[in-house]
């Protein structure tokens, strides 16, 4: 086991700018820092560069983007540094990678991204997927004022059309894209705070992770939607802690499977619902609870299995949409 107090001397070495800290968690980590940089930056449009190369794997072709993003990461560990307590456990080594390497921590990164930057992301404009266009006309159209963060009120008004039938045209849009696995190029993720580690109550007994919501899903969904996502959180309130949690590591976080076991591993006598004895433990309890969520849920609301044609290709998508975009609370 490693010297969690000697980890905690660190972070607080790093958190209060020492030098000799930063250079030595730099020798450590720059191979990291350059290929977290880079998978931000990854697809913008870069000028010149210069290639790093990296004690393993292959090299990165380091541009201005990707040094200005660096600088941003080292200044990201001063802040995630003063934060660090070791709970569970958990080395800074392991912390500190895992925090920079998280959506969340990719979403900062897009906010603090100057304007002027060479890398844009794509805005909404008046793409229309073909699911869309194979309706018809007027749903292009609305797909298009959804996109926008248009209200149902403004696009009835814009396009003369009747509340019921704007619903139902914005019902009908949703469905298609939930069974095409496009839901995200209507809807925009959630963002929360996320305490990386599981904490308890007054009795001990764990209680997951927490999350603090900092925006709103810019677009409202249809009652009809909400109606089919609401009961899809009552299918998910029936899993385990320990199951609830590895989804929300996998899908909210983004983090890979290996991570997912060396921190649940760690923590797993905690839950009672989950037995880890390899890596490959974490994906068979993926695909089970994907797989007992649709079982469970198709004897529950056969009805919305069936008014939106879910089977078990688009019902993983689903379950990912939920996890991924919503930061669903367990």
């Amino acid at each position: 086991m490693s010297d969690l107090s000697a980890d905690r001397i660190f972070a607080q070495r790093l958190c209060n700018k020492d030098k000799d800290a930063i250079s030595a968690f730099q020798r450590q980590n720059a191979d990291e820092l350059y290929f977290i940089a880079s998978k931000f930056n990854n697809g913008g449009v870069t000028g010149g560069s210069w290639t790093y190369h990296r004690k393993v794997g292959r090299p990165i072709e380091v541009s201005d983007e990707i040094s200005d993003t660096y600088i941003w990461l080292i200044k990201e560990v001063f802040k995630k540094s003063c934060k660090y307590q070791g709970k569970n456990d958990a080395t800074f080594q392991t912390y500190i990678i895992t925090s920079l390497n998280s959506k969340l921590t990719f979403i900062d990164w897009k906010r603090w991204m100057p304007t002027s930057s060479l890398i844009q992301y794509p805005k909404k404009t008046g793409y229309i997927p073909g699911v869309i266009k194979n309706l018809g006309d007027i749903y292009g159209k609305v797909f298009i004022m959804l996109s926008q963060y248009k209200s149902v009120g403004q696009i009835c008004s814009k396009l003369d059309l009747e509340e019921l039938e704007c619903l139902a045209i914005q019902n009908k849009i949703e469905i298609e894209l939930i069974k095409n696995s496009k839901f995200y190029l209507l809807y925009t993720p959630k963002i929360g705070s996320l305490d990386p580690n599981p904490t308890e109550d007054e009795e001990g007994k764990i209680t997951g992770i927490q999350l603090e919501e900092k925006g709103n899903i810019p677009v409202e969904l249809s009652l009809a939607i909400k109606e089919l996502f609401d009961s899809i959180s009552l299918a998910i309130n029936n899993l385990g802690q320990g199951q609830k949690r590895i989804l929300n590591l996998y899908w909210t976080e983004g983090i890979k499977i290996d991570d997912i076991y060396d921190i649940m591993i760690d923590n797993s006598h905690y839950y009672e619902d989950i037995t880890l004895n390899e890596k490959e433990d974490i994906n068979k309890i993926i695909n089970k609870c994907v797989y007992d969520l649709f079982s469970n849920f198709k004897s529950d609301f056969p009805e919305l299995i069936s008014d939106y044609d879910l089977d078990r290709k688009n019902w993983r998508n689903l379950i990912k949409t939920i996890f991924e975009n919503y930061n669903y609370k367990n």
